[in-house]
């Protein structure tokens, strides 16, 4: 609410959009640089009295009763479960959707009485489950929820070392794993062993060789629970292994019939990822169904556009990515989709070159760098956009992408 309030109050006061985080890198452009020339950048809010923003933010938020979270990492939950505080008694409860692995995460970690207040009990939200791959309607919108892998779950073990003197008059470290000898140990000392959970791997700033990454046990959920271990409890038919060994985050298909009519091509279509990695790390084909899913769309023109995310604007190991993209990864992502459109021309004789031609790619979930030492730091949206625009061009996509600004609108 306090984000929402700051963009009203500086749109009604400046007449302009603006993002605040452009302030902050030497080297950022004006808002219009990271949006394509296509997407019409809109100001709702500049007829507002900046006067009286606090009002507006309390009308908008009366006036929001759905909301579609992905996964239920905090940097995804924090704002529903903060202004969860601030949403009227008197209105219908607001109506929260997600998976089965994101709603049982929000009643029994978030809303559970002792992190934050059990608010579905006080009826100011209510937790909807759903399973994916099954559309559901929102209000004058059709749903459908789709599986990503968010990274892999392991159990990150520090490598057991002993502390080791020799007859010699020497000592050394020793890990368990070490077969290098230095004549007879006469004592050891042992080093317990310390463990680390991730999300996905090792920890950024820790020496890989140090840990050891092993699988989560039988039965562990992301959630800390034992129930509903099985994938068929967590909605769809999800391979089991790959649901007990990744980190479930979700893409909502969203899709409306703005000219009310039966004719299925007047159908507006709209996809948003949660937080993901590519299939050629997961080595899963979740996002593979989605491409097949949506690919009959992009060629017949109704998919507007797709939000992903892009979290690196340079690239790093694959091990250190903690289930999120590069430009380079978004890229080969995007060939797959180029790629089953095709399939679909080629079988209808209608080949194209260009399948993903005009198509709207809109990025966000950029990261913040972080500074490892005293070296100048550029703005990470400016250093996407421009590698892939780079990419783009060298693989003839014609893509149109553009970077999403916290404080602007747009219409796509």
């Amino acid at each position: 609410m306090g984000k929402l309030t700051e963009i009203i109050h500086q749109e009604s006061k400046y007449q302009q959009s603006r993002c605040n985080l452009l302030d902050y890198y030497s080297d950022s452009e004006s808002v219009d640089y990271y949006y394509h020339s296509n997407i019409n950048i809109t100001r709702p809010f500049i007829k507002f009295s900046h006067y009286n923003t606090i009002m507006y933010t309390k009308y908008i938020f009366q006036k929001l009763t759905n909301f579609l979270i992905s996964h239920p990492h905090l940097d995804h939950v924090s704002s529903l479960v903060i202004n969860s505080a601030g949403f009227a008694t008197n209105n219908p409860p607001k109506q929260i959707y997600g998976s089965y692995y994101t709603i049982d995460s929000l009643q029994n970690h978030y809303f559970n009485g002792i992190v934050w207040p059990n608010m579905p009990d006080f009826d100011i939200v209510n937790l909807n489950q759903r399973k994916f791959k099954q559309v559901f309607h929102v209000g004058n919108y059709k749903i459908k929820m789709f599986p990503l892998s968010h990274g892999e779950l392991n159990l990150i073990e520090k490598k057991s070392r002993h502390k080791v003197k020799f007859k010699n008059g020497s000592t050394s470290i020793k890990a368990d794993n070490d077969d290098r000898e230095q004549g007879t140990p006469v004592a050891a000392d042992s080093i317990p062993p310390r463990r680390h959970s991730s999300v996905t791997t090792i920890p950024a700033g820790i020496n890989d060789d140090d840990y050891v990454k092993t699988k989560i046990y039988e039965g562990f959920q992301p959630n800390g629970s034992r129930h509903n271990s099985s994938a068929s409890s967590i909605g769809g038919n999800l391979d089991e292994e790959a649901v007990k060994s990744h980190y479930l985050s979700s893409a909502f298909l969203i899709s409306r019939n703005f000219k009310n009519t039966t004719n299925d091509a007047d159908i507006s279509y709209l996809l948003v990822f949660g937080d993901f990695e590519s299939d050629s790390i997961s080595h899963l084909d979740y996002n593979l169904r989605i491409w097949q899913e949506i690919a009959p769309l992009v060629n017949k023109g109704q998919m507007h556009g797709i939000i992903l995310e892009c979290s690196n604007s340079f690239e790093i190991d694959e091990n250190k990515l903690y289930g999120h993209l590069t430009p380079r990864h978004v890229i080969h992502e995007l060939q797959q989709l180029a790629s089953e459109c095709q399939r679909i021309k080629i079988d209808e004789e209608n080949e194209e070159s260009q399948a993903l031609k005009g198509l709207n790619i809109i990025i966000n979930h950029v990261k913040e760098p972080i500074l490892s030492n005293y070296r100048q730091i550029k703005d990470p949206r400016k250093q996407i956009l421009k590698e892939l625009n780079k990419l783009n061009a060298q693989e003839n996509m014609g893509i149109q992408f553009s970077v999403a600004l916290s404080g602007t609108s747009i219409i796509i």
